[in-house]
């Protein structure tokens, strides 16, 4: 790419993105409308604040009942004129200004009036991982490799990482905390306006995409809309769920931009479809809180198969749900034949067990089960019918690492899937392998990061979130 033609970055008018640090958002009078009909002017302070998580906070101080007795009202915002419920967390009163010092948080997202379009919204993301993009760069010359660009058919979302990406990214990673690592601007293709219930789905599209992308929750945050005028005429402050920075598996290689962009355009496509909706959010979700590495690995085991099954009876045919016993009667297909249907023939998936994990394969090659999907249901169905002599083997499965195992190879199938969903053709992160990337369309063993040093032993990588815990 010409230097000429490299784009600049997004700017905003919040310029404080120091991890962990409150910054302002507003400084001046507040409208207060108490629940008892009661309105006042204050001078206060709207504040986004990362603890004890993201979110912004309004402090003021008060001579009326809010927090002696009114614990909820409604201030105007500022600058937008729209009205947000908010909810008093916190009231002291200061005796030498007769008056209660008041924090409070939002209740709920403000609801502007029907008839606002607005034609772009400018955004943030938290702790969301610096991916190697395409380049950007300042008026003076400073330039990196930060621009993502998610498009569908209808909508734009440019997403710039933060100059100082890598000691964000340091720092989170020392302290597992939270931070604004990204700036982002949606807006449609054709320029045409949109209003803000349209604009609300493509963002909750996004954040479950990037949280997918992340193995772990991120969301976007501070909305900001503008119209035609480039006026400031919509703004939200409350977020999604977020949670702090930890280790955990990423499928996205961090450096294929492309990737990131190609997934995005089947994920969104199966998110818009209203067949698919439901399912894809049930199925993120389960990914997610199975991506924790956590220590109750028995709790996961289960969540995994649940999707999975809930996804074979979502796609399979009446016909394939069922087969005939041996009277000839029609009976429903066990889940880890439903399950190996989905995977074998609807995706295909590999069901063998690999070789990584050794003491999985011994366990199943003893009790004779016949793939990874046999395996990881009997095990399913021993922690769920739990009874004496199963308690004593799964302790011994889990003072191995069959337990570990069985739930990793579960999230694999997992993830295979949902890449499956989104017709993802490009490279992933293979949990088991490492030195090699390939091509979903071709080899389905794809490898680890080449060239991260903590990842050099995968094995080692992926055991480490449980010692950490320990």
């Amino acid at each position: 790419m010409n230097e000429d033609q490299i784009e600049s970055p997004l700017t905003y008018h919040y310029t404080n993105f120091n991890p962990c640090e409150k910054f302002n958002l507003y400084h001046g009078e507040l409208l207060i409308n108490e629940n008892n009909g009661n309105n006042s002017k204050v001078i206060g302070d709207i504040d986004f604040s990362y603890t004890p998580h993201p979110r912004v906070e309004i402090s003021f101080l008060s001579n009326s009942e809010i927090g002696s007795s009114i614990w909820d009202f409604t201030l105007l915002h500022p600058e937008c004129n729209i009205p947000i419920d908010c909810l008093v967390k916190k009231s002291s009163y200061k005796p030498e200004k007769q008056a209660f010092q008041i924090l409070a948080l939002i209740k709920s997202n403000p609801k502007p009036s029907n008839n606002l379009r607005l034609t772009k919204v400018k955004f943030y993301l938290v702790n969301f991982p610096y991916v190697l993009g395409r380049p950007i760069k300042e008026i003076n010359h400073t330039s990196w490799q930060g621009r993502y660009l998610l498009k569908t058919n209808e909508w734009k979302i440019t997403i710039d990482a933060l100059k100082d990406i890598n000691n964000i990214e340091k720092y989170l990673k020392d302290n597992g905390c939270y931070a604004i690592t990204h700036l982002c601007q949606i807006e449609k293709v054709d320029n045409q306006s949109f209003s803000v219930e349209e604009v609300e789905k493509q963002l909750e599209c996004l954040y479950y995409f990037l949280s997918f992308a992340s193995g772990i929750w991120v969301t976007p945050i501070l909305f900001v809309g503008f119209d035609e005028n480039e006026r400031k005429v919509w703004e939200c402050w409350e977020g999604y769920h977020v949670e702090n920075h930890r280790y955990v598996f990423q499928w996205l290689p961090l450096s294929d931009v492309q990737g990131l962009e190609q997934c995005f355009k089947g994920f969104s496509e199966r998110w818009n479809d209203p067949k698919w909706n439901e399912i894809l959010e049930w199925l993120v979700y389960c990914y997610l809180e199975s991506n924790k590495n956590s220590l109750f690995l028995e709790a996961v085991i289960p969540l995994q198969q649940i999707a999975l099954e809930m996804l074979s009876n979502f796609l399979l045919d009446d016909a394939d749900k069922v087969r005939l016993n041996k009277s000839g009667e029609e009976k429903d297909k066990q889940a880890h034949e439903k399950i190996r249907l989905l995977l074998s023939n609807h995706y295909q998936i590999p069901l063998t067990i690999p070789n990584k994990l050794t003491d999985l394969l011994k366990v199943s090659q003893e009790e004779k089960w016949e793939d990874g999907i046999e395996a990881i249901t009997r095990i399913r169905n021993l922690i769920i019918h739990l009874k004496l002599d199963s308690l004593k083997k799964l302790a011994i499965w889990r003072d191995t690492e069959v337990i570990y195992e069985a739930q990793q190879l579960g999230q694999y199938y997992l993830e295979r899937v949902l890449l499956r969903i989104c017709d993802y053709q490009g490279r992933y992160v293979y949990r088991f392998k490492q030195n090699d990337w390939q091509d979903l369309k071709g080899e389905p063993f794809v490898g680890i990061w080449k060239d991260r040093d903590d990842m050099k032993d995968s094995d080692e990588w992926l055991r480490q979130p449980r010692k950490q815990e320990h």
